[in-house]
This record gives C-alpha cells, sequence and structure tokens, in this order.
C-alpha cells in the first residue's frame, strides 16, 4: 500500500507526528500559505528545510515507483560523482492512515540540494545564454564519463547554482549501462538559445498543487484547470470536473494526469497506466507500467514487462516492445 497524494500532503501539514527522522522540517507554502506540492507519473515531491539543509522529498505512488527509486538508490553507492546530488531512501519515514483507517508507514526518498541556485527552467530567464551551454556540455560530458543515462533530462530536472553548474534532478530513470541523453541535451540547448518559457517545458511532465479553492472544498484534492478540465481527488479515487465542480469524468482512478492536448494518463487500481481522452475513452488501455505522454508531438511511450514501445496520437502501436527507450 503507498498513501495518495491527499494522504502525503496531510501529513506533512504535521510533520511531527507523520515523519520519522524530518519531524522538524519546514515544507515550501505558496503565498497564500498553503502547502506545494508537485505530482509526477511516479512521485507526489514535496521541497523542504531542515536547519541549513535543502531537500526534496519523494513519495512513491505505486510499487513500480518505490522499486524504481530503490533500485537506484541501491546503484548511486558505487557511483559516486560530484555532479550528483545524494538520493537516500528513508525506511518506513511517513506515518499515515489509509482509507481504511488503518496506520501504515512507507519509505521516502530524499535529495540534496545545493543551498543556492533554482531549476533551470525558471533559472533560464535571467541566466547567460553562452555560459549555460557550455555548462550543458559539461554536464553531458560527465554523464558519459560516467557511464550514466539520466533518461529524463528537462529543464524542470536540472538545477543550476550561481556559478553555472548543472545538476541533474530526480534519478528514478537512470540507467547505469551507458546510454544516451543526446537527444535531450539537444532540446535543453534549444531550449537555452530561445529561452522557451516554463509553462512549455514542464506542463506535460509536471504540475504545482496547492490547497483546493474555496469553490471546490468537496474534494480531497484539485488541480488547476487544463483545457477547461480540472482533475479532482475524491474517497473514490481521480476524475475531472468543469469550472464549474460538474464531473465531465467520475472519479475513479488511482492516479490521473493533467489533460493536454486532449489526452490525459491514468492509473487504473490495480497499478496499470493508460491513455484517456476528454470523454473518458480509453486512447490505450490500462495494461502498462508507465505511459509517457509528449503533448508536443503526440508520441506515447508505453513500458510493458520492462520494455517500451511507441504509439501514436491514436494508440496505435508504431514498434514492437523494446525497439524504443524512453
Amino acid at each position: 500500500m503507498f498513501p495518495t497524494i491527499h494522504r502525503f500532503m496531510e501529513g506533512l501539514l504535521s510533520p511531527r507526528t507523520s515523519l520519522r527522522t524530518l519531524s522538524e522540517a519546514r515544507f515550501a507554502q505558496d503565498g497564500t500559505g498553503a502547502l506545494l506540492l508537485e505530482r509526477t507519473t511516479l512521485f507526489a515531491e514535496a521541497q523542504c528545510t531542515l536547519g541549513d539543509r535543502r531537500l526534496r522529498l519523494f513519495c512513491p505512488l505505486s510499487p513500480l515507483a518505490h522499486r524504481l527509486a530503490e533500485t537506484t538508490a541501491q546503484r548511486l553507492k558505487y557511483h559516486p560523482a560530484e555532479f550528483l546530488l545524494p538520493w537516500r531512501m528513508l525506511r518506513e519515514e511517513f506515518t499515515y492512515t489509509d482509507a481504511t483507517g488503518t496506520q501504515r508507514t512507507c519509505d521516502l526518498v530524499a535529495q540534496e540540494l545545493p543551498a543556492e541556485g533554482e531549476p533551470l527552467a525558471t533559472a533560464v530567464g535571467h541566466a547567460d545564454r553562452d555560459r549555460l551551454l557550455s555548462a550543458l556540455d559539461t554536464l553531458q560530458r560527465q554523464l558519459a564519463q560516467a557511464g550514466l543515462t539520466h533518461n529524463n533530462l528537462k529543464a524542470a530536472n536540472l538545477w543550476m547554482t550561481p556559478d553555472y553548474r548543472l545538476l541533474p534532478l530526480r534519478y528514478a530513470y537512470m540507467r547505469f549501462d551507458g546510454g544516451d541523453d543526446a537527444p535531450q541535451f539537444d532540446a535543453l540547448r534549444a531550449f537555452v538559445a530561445e529561452k522557451a518559457s516554463v509553462a512549455q517545458m514542464m506542463c506535460d511532465t509536471s504540475a504545482e498543487y496547492s490547497a483546493p479553492c474555496t469553490a471546490f472544498r468537496n474534494h480531497l484534492w484539485v488541480g488547476h484547470m487544463f483545457e477547461q478540465m480540472i482533475c479532482v481527488e475524491d474517497a473514490e479515487g481521480y476524475g475531472y470536473v468543469d469550472t464549474q465542480n460538474r464531473y465531465l469524468i467520475a472519479p475513479q482512478y488511482r492516479w490521473a494526469n493533467d489533460f493536454h492536448e486532449g489526452r490525459a494518463e491514468v492509473q487504473t487500481a490495480d497499478g496499470r497506466m493508460g491513455l484517456i481522452d476528454k470523454t473518458g475513452r480509453y486512447v490505450l488501455e490500462p495494461h502498462y507500467e508507465i505511459v509517457e505522454y509528449d503533448d508536443r508531438t503526440g508520441r506515447l511511450l508505453a513500458r510493458l514487462d520492462g520494455r517500451w514501445a511507441a504509439f501514436d496520437y491514436e494508440g496505435r502501436q508504431l514498434t514492437e516492445f523494446g525497439a524504443v527507450e524512453p
């Protein structure tokens, strides 16, 4: 069992009772004082300070997320590198009460952040282009020399320090058998050269959340509006409402992403993932361990038995499983 995003948020509001070693942590808030969380396909994430330390906490939302996080933590013990930030499993760190009233614990992941700096996605607007491009070249060499592939490089997953070092974040997809991040580095160079907006780089992979607005208090969790649809969490699971808080897709999913270009990734009760359209129809049936949708290209990647295949916008399979990598 793993907590929902709502349970994770509830726990972080009272860290002294919910966290084992981080009970004195102070968590980032928005301008209204509401807790800030990010949701990705695998984790719920929150940033905090503990004394003079700056940490990012990852709460696995599924067995797959936990397995990937743990595997990465074990492998990184044998790959010390100055450009990698610590990625540690915190055993039984989080205590929560599930929907049946049973008290449970789960592991969290902590990634320590530098004392200064910010994600490249926000830093790019006030940074020197040539120095950033040089920093990307340096990081690409460092990864290649270490035999590592980050496998999820993008502006939101790079931390830029004041002295223009770029440090990768979010290591769950990392590979230790070589590989190549070249396409991602090419995309990052184009992003830096054009100084693209933060929203263009982040909207298809993660979303920032705060407490539900007053008009939507009947839900456990409320996301932001995308394409006139708002993702919400109720006792029955995740679903979607319109701007008048009327259900468009009934709550039924274990996890659901926001809509982009008419598509959203969802996870069913058995932990499998698929892709739906705005009517709730499955474009890609929920048979897969992971589904990654790129709204800029309409391309889908789905993982089954550890192997990836590509699909088009309509859910038609383009490659055999094992023929592509994310």
